[in-house]
């Protein structure tokens, strides 16, 4: 069970989340007190003062009006929680200062240490403003290779830079990890096109928020686009255009006319003259009816559908063509782009990490397909070629590598393909071929999974299967421990795993096969990306719960407001609330045996009352929420959200308003009723 992030949505009720402070987590200095790892420069004057935000104190330095080493922390925590982070996530700092007297002022970072070169952060500041909040530093430039995962020594530098001198105070310098990145990514139009153009594209608020388009002519023409995919979506497709995945999208249209539908969608990978392009066709079992007469399909397609042009670019344009009647609406939703969760070498421009064995022959071939290992070896036990996958060697190998080390934990399955095996000098002894495979992390391991028959080979001088002969070969794959015998169990947290594959036969002086599309295939790790939210005026409710899940999945949710169902098999949220309350509502999604989970809190109410937060900020330690309406409200506060937990912070509140000037530390949740 993944842990269970939550997400607040809002008809009637007003909400907002605060997280007050991530400091503690990936801490390298509280500067709460004066320490000896702390060191200032002979040029700084050191205080420590009152706490900007946590703990008991912080930093106050003062600078001199040019460059200096401000402030030195020797710890080997620094390299420790860079480690930790692997170069993805952020060094943070709380800052406050008064307006930089020279009208400027720059605060750099630089890191050394055990394996660590000397590696400066830039971040310049200041336009003769004072500065009360947060400072943060990318540090993914740092190559952390060479740092031991017990690095001995450490030090992070903070260098300061001014025309005059100056007074900054500082807190809690920490190492913390961004929100991980969807496993998935979708163009949900909740309240905009998303950057969809073309005349014949406008948002629309029906259906949850849709991209709305209306034919002009009757005549097939591409009647929306988006020129730029944006980052999110960029990265996935240039992940699916590696890996593989699917695209899928929403299309609504009036009762009747979705089933056989056709529509195009084109993805064009910049710096290319290819058109990757794809007709869409609306399958009849995929429609769903609506209430208003309308109803709903969600196509979905293999990436490779849009052809081989679809390549991995820095950026694609996408968009949408079909051919209606005039004034035809039609509505796209939930655009979205599912990165297949494997990791695949499909030898399709060489042998990647494959190296032959001794009194054997291996060779990168551009057939079958793209491309294949070709590999011969002698009679009897013999190996052919065998790789080895570390992290150091990048690529397609350290992807591998990272994928049997998440198998040793989770379990998975090795998979590859077989073509065409064949025979040079078969004797009447020859009753068979086997494919050995063995797999080492620290034990060594040997299974036979595949066996070719005589009777499956065709006479001739060199006997071989027929053409378009092909097995997949499947391996489990079990966690360090398993008591398994079917498959390979693998040792957790190997430097190098060694894959061998072979033949074992008698009666053949020589055989020869082609092996393509070797895979770690990862167990069913879903997750929810999107949720239905409850809309202003609690009105009929057509969203749909969205998930990375390649595979087969099942949708439930649970406090559903009475009048509100989920579809099981499809995951769509359809209806209208019919009773007023709080519902606390937990959606899941279940996959290959693995249940995700996510929370949001939906409030009913009949009695509109229009308040919106408008507003929401921090100032040193405290927050201030302000919403729009003149209806005196209650502000309330929670700081998990559970059922009973709310507790009233303001009541009869008039002034659209309210400052928390003692919030609690970890995350906290406001939200605002009406009476």
């Amino acid at each position: 069970m993944k842990p269970t992030s939550r997400r607040i949505s809002c008809g009637l009720l007003a909400l907002s989340l605060f997280s007050l402070m991530e400091a503690r987590a990936g801490l390298i200095a509280t500067l709460d007190a004066s320490s000896l790892d702390v060191l200032p420069d002979a040029t700084v004057v050191l205080n420590y003062v009152a706490p900007l935000t946590q703990g008991s104190g912080a930093a106050e330095i003062t600078v001199p009006g040019a460059w200096t080493n401000s402030l030195t922390i020797n710890s080997a925590v620094v390299l420790q929680e860079l480690k930790a982070f692997q170069g993805n996530g952020r060094v943070k700092m709380d800052v406050s200062m008064a307006a930089p007297p020279a009208g400027w002022f720059q605060i750099h970072v630089a890191f050394q240490g055990d394996g660590l070169g000397w590696t400066q952060i830039n971040d310049v500041m200041g336009s003769g403003t004072a500065f009360d909040g947060t400072i943060e530093l990318d540090f993914s430039q740092l190559n952390l290779a060479g740092v031991p995962e017990a690095p001995t020594w450490g030090q992070m530098i903070l260098m300061t830079n001014t025309g005059q001198p100056h007074t900054v105070k500082i807190d809690n310098i920490r190492v913390v990890s961004p929100e991980a990145p969807k496993p998935a990514v979708a163009y949900v139009f909740d309240t905009t096109t998303e950057g969809y153009g073309k005349p014949a594209a406008a948002y629309s608020p029906l259906f949850g928020g849709s991209l709305a388009v209306t034919s002009p002519v009757d005549s097939w023409e591409w009647h929306t686009d988006r020129s730029g995919m944006g980052v999110e979506m960029t990265a996935k497709l240039q992940e699916a255009a590696t890996n593989g995945g699917h695209f899928s999208v929403d299309v609504f249209g009036p009762a009747g006319s979705l089933a056989g539908f056709t529509f195009s969608a084109f993805i064009q990978p910049w710096n290319t003259w290819a058109w990757s392009q794809t007709d869409l066709t609306v399958a009849a079992l995929a429609v769903e009816p609506l209430e208003g007469g309308m109803e709903v399909a969600r196509v979905r397609v293999p990436i490779s559908a849009f052809g081989a042009t679809l390549t991995s670019q820095p950026g694609y344009n996408h968009g949408f063509g079909f051919q209606r009647p005039p004034g035809t609406t039609i509505y796209f939703d939930n655009v979205m782009v599912t990165p297949s969760a494997s990791r695949k070498i499909d030898f399709a421009t060489g042998l990647e990490n494959f190296v032959q064995e001794a009194g054997s022959t291996v060779a990168h071939v551009a057939a079958p397909g793209s491309g294949a290992l070709h590999m011969e070896t002698p009679e009897d036990p013999a190996w052919g070629a065998r790789a080895f996958f570390s992290s150091e060697a990048g690529g397609k190998v350290a992807e591998m590598h990272a994928s049997l080390q998440k198998a040793a934990v989770t379990g998975g399955t090795l998979r590859f393909k077989i073509y065409e095996p064949y025979l040079i000098d078969k004797t009447e002894n020859f009753t068979g071929m086997y494919v050995s495979v063995g797999l080492n992390g620290t034990e060594p391991q040997l299974l036979e999974p595949l066996w070719v028959g005589a009777d499956e080979f065709t006479e001739g001088a060199a006997d071989a299967t027929p053409p378009g002969f092909v097995r997949t070969v499947s391996i489990p794959l079990y966690p360090a421990g398993s008591t398994q015998i079917d498959g390979f169990v693998l040792s957790q947290n190997a430097g190098v795993y060694e894959f061998m594959v072979g033949t074992n036969m008698s009666g053949a002086g020589l055989a020869g096969l082609y092996l393509d599309d070797f895979e770690i295939v990862a167990p069913a790790d879903p997750a929810i990306i999107h949720l239905p939210t409850l809309p202003n005026g609690n009105g009929g409710i057509i969203g749909r719960v969205l998930t990375n899940s390649e595979g087969d999945c099942s949708y439930a949710a649970v406090n559903l407001p009475p009048g509100v169902v989920i579809n099981p098999a499809t995951g769509l949220v359809t209806g209208a609330p019919t009773q007023d309350g709080n519902y606390e509502i937990t959606f899941s999604v279940t996959s290959g045996g693995v249940t995700a989970s996510e929370s949001v809190v939906w409030v009913v109410s009949s009695g509109a009352s229009g308040v919106v937060i408008t507003s929401f900020t921090r100032s040193g330690g405290s927050v201030t929420l302000t919403w729009s309406g003149s209806t005196a409200v209650t502000v309330q506060r929670s700081t998990t959200m559970t059922a009973g937990s709310w507790e009233a912070i303001s009541t009869a509140d008039a002034d659209g308003t309210h400052t928390d000037s003692s919030p609690p530390a970890g995350r906290a949740f406001y939200r605002v009723l009406t009476p």
